[in-house]
């Protein structure tokens, strides 16, 4: 199993006097033969069918047959950007199994993941920025970020005295 628009590898031992033809079924892949081996791009996901077909003097022999499974890379979405007007948000990634983490977190900001959701507490005022990440076992890791701003007014405090007469 190959990640789409990865290369993979694949050889046959080598058998002097024979000559090895590469191919796969369906299209899509893009085939580089070497002699008893190729290199080999797929640019689709999908099942393909990897086939050495040998030749020498006395004819063409039976093809040899793999088959190769190539997945899509995950498509990653950490949402919208958005506005938020509290100390806590709740975040949602997709696909499911990604993990949360905080990019740009000013002060005690911080985030909690708990499946495909991002559990934010201790939002400052302004900007933070959080990651998404989903971990493919055949493609790697993927990312997505996504920006929530706080525009919550805090109260400041008032300090000094003064005396306020009716009519003033």
């Amino acid at each position: 199993t190959l990640c789409q628009g990865a290369s993979g590898s694949f050889a046959v031992v080598s058998v002097p006097g024979i000559t090895y033809a590469w191919s796969s079924s369906p299209a899509g892949a893009t085939v580089t033969p070497q002699g008893n081996a190729a290199t080999i791009v797929f640019g689709n996901a999908g099942t393909f069918q990897l086939v050495v077909t040998p030749t020498n003097s006395c004819g063409t022999g039976a093809p040899l047959v793999s088959t190769i499974v190539i997945t899509a890379p995950p498509t990653v979405n950490a949402g919208n950007d958005r506005v938020v007007c509290a100390p806590n948000a709740v975040l949602m990634g997709t696909p499911q199994g990604g993990t949360w983490t905080c990019e740009f977190c000013p002060g005690t900001s911080q985030v909690q993941s708990a499946g495909s959701f991002g559990l934010v507490s201790g939002l400052g005022y302004g900007p933070h920025v959080f990651r998404y990440s989903v971990n493919d076992a055949n493609c790697g890791v993927f990312d997505d970020f996504v920006l929530v701003e706080n525009d919550r007014i805090i109260a400041g405090s008032v300090t000094g005295s003064a005396t306020v007469c009716e009519g003033s």
